[in-house]
């Protein structure tokens, strides 16, 4: 009689033991599943933010002055930057900042098109990179 009290003893151990490691796998996944999610979000975020501003640099014929002005950030020597917190608002300024927009102009060889590479990074990991062109005003006297 005491043989069977061991071994039911030993059964409900073993079973507590395999609901652990189940338990523990299943923690893990959706661990890895949150963290999936938030990267998924901030690649999603900053592809958004990217396509904002290469359709407003178009609009605005490459004046980062003029974007910087309507997506809250800076302009430095034709370049704009616009910092972003983990919610994806802008501040002012890279100490407060998750995320970094950067759109710096870029060299063409066409006669009248400019363009502009823009990236979104977390840190130092680039999230999100895209080139945008637009044709420029040709300035030149008409005949």
């Amino acid at each position: 009689m005491r043989n069977k009290a061991f071994l039911s003893l030993m059964e409900l151990i073993c079973m507590a033991g395999v609901f652990a490691l189940a338990a523990t796998i299943c923690i893990r996944g959706f661990l890895l599943a949150n963290t999936v999610s938030n990267d998924r979000r901030a690649l999603d975020n900053a592809v958004r933010a990217a396509q904002n501003a290469a359709e407003l640099m178009k609009a605005c014929s490459g004046d980062a002055d003029a974007a910087a002005d309507i997506l809250c950030g800076t302009a430095e020597e034709d370049s704009l930057l616009v910092f972003y917190d983990s919610e994806w608002l802008p501040v002012e300024n890279e100490a407060e900042a998750e995320y970094i927009l950067r759109s710096v102009p870029s060299e063409t060889d066409a006669e009248l098109v400019a363009k502009s590479e823009i990236t979104v990074s977390r840190g130092e990991e680039q999230l999100f990179s895209l080139t945008v062109g637009w044709q420029e005003e040709d300035v030149r006297e008409k005949p």
